[in-house]
């Protein structure tokens, strides 16, 4: 080959990954989103856990008539500082059976609850400043009541947020009160 030639290939070549690079380049996998600045920033807005306030969690009466027929539960999400901080997105809250003797307590769900936090309404309806809680009345179905004294269950909540990883908590909820206090009760 002469030189005039193996001088054309080497341009062609050069102007060829040249023309490639772009797209060679588009195709490389981009950092993760953690690793963005504004989405470290952003992040750190966020939740980094959520705790059921078991002091407060508790059966009640939600509908002002005799008898127990829900549970009010509250919820505390916290930055990573331990402050207690408001939360974007949605809770959601689930009711299981207790299951003894097991490593996961949960048994069959017994109903599970979407409570929105999307929008400054949707705060200012369950967020208390006072407490700087969220407060998620809960209306059990007749499935869902106790029917005799000294049933448990499981109560989860899961923080779904708009950006970032969920986030969740377990109580174990047991009744000690009699059977017939439950509005419904089989």
């Amino acid at each position: 080959m002469s030189k005039r030639h193996l001088a054309l290939r080497a341009v062609c070549a050069t102007l060829g990954v040249c023309w490639l690079f772009p797209y060679l380049w588009a195709c490389t996998p981009k950092p993760e989103t953690g690793s963005d600045p504004t989405n470290q920033s952003l992040l750190s807005l966020m939740p980094a856990d959520i705790h059921i306030v078991e002091a407060f969690t508790a059966w009640a009466d939600l509908d002002g008539k005799p008898g127990i027929d829900g549970i009010d539960v509250y919820v505390q999400p916290v930055n990573a500082a331990g402050d207690a901080i408001q939360a974007a997105g949605a809770m959601y809250v689930e009711l299981h059976a207790y299951r003894p003797a097991s490593a996961d307590h949960k048994g069959r769900r017994l109903g599970i609850w979407d409570f929105a936090l999307r929008s400054q309404e949707d705060q200012d309806t369950r967020w208390n400043r006072a407490t700087q809680m969220y407060q998620f009345p809960i209306v059990l179905t007749a499935e869902a009541r106790p029917t005799e004294p000294a049933t448990k269950f499981v109560l989860s909540v899961t923080h779904n947020p708009p950006l970032g990883l969920r986030r969740s908590d377990e109580y174990i909820l047991e009744t000690s009160l009699a059977a017939g206090a439950f509005m419904g009760s089989r």
